[in-house]
C-alpha cells in the first residue's frame, strides 16, 4: 500500500474488525532504533501526518511550521530521512508486477 498514513490505520482497523491485540501492538523497535513510534511521532501521527502531507504537497517550511509547530515539523522531516533507506528499496510489487523479467 502506498500513501496510507497511519492516521487513517485505526479507522481501517475498526472497519476490518481487527483484534486489539493487532491493533495495539507496540511498533517494531528494531524500525528506528530507540523510537517508540507510538506517540513519539509528533506527539500523534494525525499531526505527522499533515506534515506529511504537507511536504508531499509543496507546502513550504514555513507554513508547515506554522500549521503545526516546530518540534512537530522538525521530528517528522527527521523521520523521513531516517525511513529513506526502507522506502527506496529496490525491490517493489509495483516493478515486480511491471516488469516481466523478473518473473
Amino acid at each position: 500500500m502506498n500513501k496510507l498514513y497511519r492516521s487513517k490505520l485505526y479507522p481501517l482497523a475498526s472497519y476490518l474488525h481487527l483484534p486489539k491485540e493487532l491493533v495495539d501492538k507496540a511498533a517494531d523497535p528494531d524500525i528506528i532504533p530507540g523510537l517508540d513510534d507510538k506517540e513519539e511521532i509528533s506527539g500523534s501521527f494525525v499531526k505527522a501526518d499533515r506534515v506529511l502531507i504537507g511536504l508531499e504537497k509543496g507546502v513550504s517550511r514555513k507554513e508547515l511550521i506554522q500549521s503545526c509547530g516546530i518540534e512537530a515539523v522538525d521530528l517528522t522531516m527527521r523521520l523521513v530521512e531516517l525511513s529513506r533507506p526502507m522506502r527506496e528499496s529496490s525491490y517493489t510489487i509495483e516493478k515486480d508486477i511491471q516488469d516481466p523479467s523478473i518473473h
